[in-house]
């Protein structure tokens, strides 16, 4: 209930949340389903870590709901959290609406490859997310959604997202080092 009050209360200074190995319980008054709340208004938090917690479906539906209406939250770390399938599905299905979001750190996950396929699409399809970390345990399949995720994040870091905006918004003046950006890296994949 503090974290929540002070997650409401600070909209000012950039922050950086870690509240790892906390042992968070569903039904305890400093579960997720307490935090949760206080993150779409919140507009200070830049990075939230809430790895080596066993979050539930339920836990992670919590979280990502609030998420998607949090525009400010740059990095969330979720390593070893015991993420399954749903939750995967759950975190993908409510990515596109993370509008902050550049970095989600997935590692140790049991999840399987449904799962990292549901956020392989997702991330594929969002032009803001800078990296997507998946588990690295899983086979080929999911190192080669890793590989192929790479281009896709150094595409958004160069303003991918620009082009898919309205283009009468975008400064006459900003084009030329947009695509000299897109052109480096497309020269770097023709290289590798």
């Amino acid at each position: 209930v503090a974290i929540s009050g002070l997650l409401q209360a600070n909209n000012g200074k950039p922050f950086k949340l870690d509240l790892s190995k906390q042992n968070f319980k569903s039904d305890e008054m400093f579960g997720i389903s307490f935090l949760a709340p206080a993150l779409p208004a919140n507009k200070s938090m830049r990075f939230l870590d809430l790895s080596h917690n066993k979050l539930s479906d339920v836990d992670v539906t919590c979280l990502a709901s609030a998420l998607a209406e949090n525009s400010a939250l740059e990095e969330l770390k979720l390593v070893n959290c015991n993420l399954s399938d749903k939750a995967a599905h759950i975190l993908a299905r409510h990515m596109k609406r993370m509008k902050g979001l550049k970095s989600l750190w997935l590692q140790n996950n049991p999840f399987g490859v449904k799962g990292a396929f549901s956020l392989f699409k997702a991330a594929r399809e969002n032009r803001q997310l800078h990296q997507l970390w998946l588990p690295t345990d899983k086979g080929f399949a999911v190192d080669k959604m890793q590989e192929d995720l790479h281009v896709h994040f150094q595409l958004n870091q160069a303003g991918h997202g620009l082009l898919y905006h309205d283009l009468n918004n975008v400064p006459e003046a900003l084009w030329p080092h947009v695509l000299a950006r897109v052109n480096s890296i497309e020269t770097w994949r023709s290289v590798s």
